[in-house]
């Protein structure tokens, strides 16, 4: 038994060293290959190339154990300190693991979990495992070149900017007069006369005048006639007579009454008044018819009635205030509806001048008449003119454009026109205007595409300085987009954004 054995390893070695031989004539890669892949190498013996398959073990005390596919093991006593061919030209390879035959267990202690993995894995995988340790390096450096190429070249290349420009602005403000005609010439607004209107009122008034007169005595004329015409006879003043009514009559001077010539009697006259004052005086003619002074030939009479006899009384008379008072509160009403006659025949996009109105008043009495009331009427007649605001507004822009001194600017919106008041006279209409605008620096595309060009790569600080000297800019704010976070404007100027942002109040 243990000649059969020794033959038999003997036979095991010399086909072995002679494969070895072999293998050294011709040079190839002699690849240990698991079990399970004997028909790759029996294909390969086909082709003239000898593949065998040993698992090699190296046991303490310098020995190594070769088991064949059979599962013989044949010990190879050999010498460390001599190079054996079958260390020489063997491959290691992972044996496939067996539930029956498990790797002694000081041999799983000492394997760390790398080698476990590379003794795991599959002969055709532990060649690509060994190239990804250079694949890595190599692919960190790749995409550290990349980034720092597109830092330095294509970030740059995505920058942006907007800046935004404020304009200066100036205000324009002015008083003037503008003429409303019909047929308008240079600086005059479009107008047109508008129908009259007229309305008539009347009322009637207390008068509130007021007054008192005391009581005063008639007065009149006494006639004497003389009818002796032998002598004349003369009558002192103070001769008094009384009528039938009560009325006691004094003659005022001393008269003489010449004596008759026949057939006519002689006659002289004198003043004489009434004692008793009031209206009881006033007698009527011949009341007074008698012979006086003591003389057949001798006769007193009044010839005219006496008059000028008034009882105290108080009265009311009309006063100048209660006519115009009257016709105050009757224009009250009149003018605000010969306003709105007038307001109705304004057409669209038309305003009305203040109306020109001319009252006429008519009382019943004149004033210090006395009377207990008076009566008053008005007519109050209104005219006015009709004028364009389309007009009105061309005028003002047009006036005001030609004040403006600024060049480079223009103005924005519209020119702000407020009427202070309005004239109608003498047939000519007139308006009093507050005229106001708002003028900015006007940049041009050209000019805004300069600038971008001035600024392109400055700095945000920079920019904003360069910027802010130029005419016409009153303040500047720029906003940067870049993605490696530069504070530099980009240096291509067509990705620079200008915009103008007008603050106007």
């Amino acid at each position: 038994m243990a000649d059969t054995q020794n033959n038999l390893e003997q036979e095991v070695e010399s086909i072995i060293l002679a494969g070895f031989s072999q293998s050294q004539q011709e040079p190839q890669d002699v690849t240990a290959v698991p079990q399970d892949e004997t028909a790759s190498a029996q294909t390969g013996d086909e082709e003239g190339k000898r593949v065998i398959h040993v698992d090699k073990y190296s046991l303490p005390g310098g020995d190594t154990l070769y088991r064949l596919p059979s599962g013989e093991g044949i010990l190879v006593p050999g010498d460390t300190t001599i190079d054996n061919p079958l260390d020489a030209n063997s491959v290691e390879s992972v044996a496939p693991l067996d539930q029956d035959d498990p790797l002694p267990e000081n041999r799983q202690q000492e394997e760390t979990p790398q080698e476990q993995e590379l003794e795991l894995a599959p002969p055709g995988k532990r060649k690509q495992v060994k190239r990804s340790y250079i694949l890595v390096p190599l692919l960190l450096l790749f995409i550290l070149v990349v980034g720092a190429g597109s830092y330095w070249y294509l970030l740059p290349l995505t920058a942006s900017a907007t800046v935004t420009i404020t304009p200066k602005a100036r205000s324009l403000h002015t008083n003037t007069t503008f003429t409303i005609a019909a047929s308008p010439e240079a600086g005059q607004v479009q107008g047109r006369p508008l129908e009259a209107s007229s309305f008539t009122k009347s009322k009637t008034v207390p008068a509130t005048g007021r007054a008192h007169d005391d009581a005063t005595r008639a007065t009149g004329v006494i006639t004497f006639y003389n009818a002796d015409s032998s002598q004349s006879y003369t009558i002192p003043a103070g001769v008094t007579f009384t009528t039938q009514s009560g009325a006691t009559i004094v003659t005022d001077n001393a008269v003489t009454v010449q004596a008759a010539i026949l057939p006519e009697v002689g006659s002289t006259i004198t003043n004489a008044h009434v004692i008793q004052a009031g209206s009881a005086g006033n007698i009527p003619p011949r009341a007074i018819y008698t012979r006086c002074c003591g003389s057949q030939f001798l006769t007193a009479t009044n010839t005219t009635p006496f008059s000028g006899g008034q009882d105290a009384r108080t009265y009311s008379f009309i006063q100048t205030s209660d006519i115009q008072n009257a016709a105050n509160d009757l224009l009250s009403s009149l003018t605000p509806q010969a306003t709105v006659q007038l307001t109705k025949q304004a057409r669209t996009g038309e305003q009305l001048v203040t109306p020109l109105c001319s009252p006429h008043i008519q009382e019943s009495a004149e004033p210090g008449t006395e009377s207990a009331d008076v009566t008053v009427s008005v007519t109050q007649q209104c005219t006015s003119v009709a004028y364009m605001l389309d007009s009105l507004q061309q005028v003002a822009t047009s006036t005001l454009a030609h004040m403006v001194t600024l060049t480079h600017f223009e103005e924005v919106g519209t020119t702000q026109v407020t009427v202070n008041g309005s004239t109608y006279a003498n047939h000519m209409a007139t308006l009093k205007v507050s005229l106001s605008s708002v003028w900015l620096y006007h940049f041009t595309q050209a000019r805004l595409t300069q600038l971008a060009h001035l600024i392109a790569g400055e700095s945000q600080q920079q920019a904003k300085a360069t910027l802010e000297r130029g005419d016409g800019i009153a303040s500047v704010s720029i906003h940067i987009q870049r993605l490696d976070f530069k504070d530099l404007l980009p240096t291509n100027p067509h990705h620079i954004t200008m915009q103008l942002f007008y603050l106007v109040s």
